[in-house]
């Protein structure tokens, strides 16, 4: 099934190429000015491109995959998707030696005809990708990205809705360099064929996979990751696999031939037609635990110190906006991974960057749980929501139980507010607090107002987390 994989490495794809040899900015600062010619004109001479299209998002449709003899640098800053349109890949790092930095940049609907691989990207030299999207991308092999060259770094990423049809690697397949993945989410990718990786696919090399989240990709064998090969190498830190499918084996991890090393991970919640988590299906294919990780089977070979086997109280939330650079799924409070991990054998933030440990110990996957609670109080007069840090309401202040209770949030202050049962009129906006677990308010340190957040973003230097609950 693997061989397949091997006959990919070639990079030059079949078909019209536009050579492109960068540097300079794309635009004028009107959104009609970024078209596909600005941008190839600057691409032209090494370096770093970047856009002035206005202070709105704009996409830009290419018809022609970009070919790159020189390093390049191109930051959308946040603003820009280029497209391909759904007939043609994105960029080709042709050459070995040079290299391809992505920043703050979307790329969508990129698409590699016939067996050619890397629906976005395909790369003989080095690739970088940071705080960007791949979504919607398709090849043979290799859904987004394709890396044969020598290294591949990717950061505070994420890979959507990519596919392969055939050669596997969904998002990501990496050809025989060093690739590393860190703060990075791939959800709903997939390999359609008989291959596997729904995710990424290491054929040979070293992957090292830290801090990062796989939840909703599919294939024929390793729903979320495949590790092929003799020699090959694959390193799981800190990370979080759940809710992946396999339609024959290892609905996670699926290791062939090579090592995969699993520490401080959850790896829970995947299914297949045999090993729903992990699947080892060759001599001298190798899953090792370094311990602190967490399933809910016993398909991976979790017996190391501080492993957490066949256990019922995974319990993570769903994909969502958590806080940090990419969507996280959060543990709740009954949660098996919570305080569990040897802070050791763990980074020393979580993929949104908050510090370890939260609690009494590190948590295992890839998001570290807050857990500071506080006593609300709510102003007699004001109805304004305190939280004094020593636990106990003042004068005029009354301790209120969230429990099932309607709160009003000030549209310009973000503050707290508990009116006694009186209606949230506009501009405020009613709110009902979350499940135990998840961030409540954010609490100054000098005054104790509450400031209203969503589910467990990132409070101020300023302010501390209230996260669960307290009854009076």
């Amino acid at each position: 099934m693997l061989t397949v994989f091997m006959m990919l490495v070639g990079l030059v794809a079949l078909g019209p190429i536009s050579p492109a040899q960068a540097a300079g900015t794309v635009g004028t600062g009107t959104a009609g000015s970024c078209t596909e010619a600005a941008l190839n004109t600057a691409l032209s001479g090494g370096g770093l491109v970047t856009f002035n299209c206005g202070p709105n998002p704009v996409t830009i449709t290419v018809t022609s995959e970009k070919l790159l003899l020189q390093s390049t640098q191109v930051d959308g800053g946040g603003l820009i998707t280029l497209s391909g349109g759904g007939t043609t890949r994105i960029f080709n790092v042709a050459i070995p030696g040079i290299s391809l930095e992505l920043r703050n940049i979307t790329l969508s609907n990129g698409m590699a005809s016939g067996t050619n691989p890397g629906g976005a990207v395909i790369a003989a030299g080095s690739l970088t990708v940071i705080n960007s999207t791949f979504i919607n991308n398709s090849a043979f092999s290799g859904g987004a990205v394709f890396s044969a060259g020598s290294s591949l770094l990717v950061l505070d990423s994420t890979f959507d809705t990519n596919s392969a049809n055939g050669g596997g690697g969904g998002a990501i397949i990496n050809a025989g360099g060093t690739a590393t993945v860190a703060r990075s989410t791939f959800v709903n990718n997939q390999d359609t064929g008989a291959n596997g990786g729904g995710a990424i696919s290491n054929l040979s090399g070293i992957v090292s996979l830290v801090n990062s989240t796989f939840t909703e990709n599919s294939a024929g064998f390793g729903g979320a990751l495949l590790n092929a090969t003799p020699g090959a190498t694959l390193y799981l830190n800190s990370s979080t696999i759940s809710d992946n499918t396999a339609s024959t084996d290892g609905g996670g991890v699926y290791n062939s031939g090579g090592t995969t090393n699993i520490t401080g991970s959850i790896v829970a919640d995947n299914s297949a037609a045999t090993g729903a988590n992990c699947f080892d299906d060759a001599t001298p294919g190798t899953i090792v635990s370094s311990g602190s990780n967490l399933s809910d089977d016993g398909s991976c070979p979790f017996v190391s110190a501080g492993d957490i086997q066949n256990s019922p109280n995974i319990d993570l939330n769903a994909l969502a906006d958590n806080g940090g650079l990419t969507e996280t799924m959060l543990p709740q409070a009954s949660s098996d991974a919570i305080d569990n991990a040897d802070c050791g054998l763990l980074v020393s933030e979580d993929q949104r960057g908050v510090d370890r440990p939260a609690g009494s110990s590190c948590d295992i996957g890839s998001v570290e749980v807050l857990q500071s609670t506080y006593a609300l109080c709510a102003s007699y007069y004001t109805g304004v929501v305190y939280s004094p840090l020593n636990g106990q309401c003042g004068g005029g202040q009354i301790q209120i139980d969230p429990t099932n209770e309607t709160f009003c949030i000030d549209t310009y202050t973000g503050r707290l507010l508990y009116l006694f049962g009186s209606p949230c009129n506009p501009p405020r906006r009613a709110h009902v607090l979350p499940d135990d677990g998840e961030l409540l308010t954010c609490v100054s340190y000098y005054t104790g107002v509450n400031r209203a957040v969503g589910s467990h973003s990132q409070c101020t230097p300023a302010e501390a987390p209230n996260t669960i609950p307290a009854a009076p």
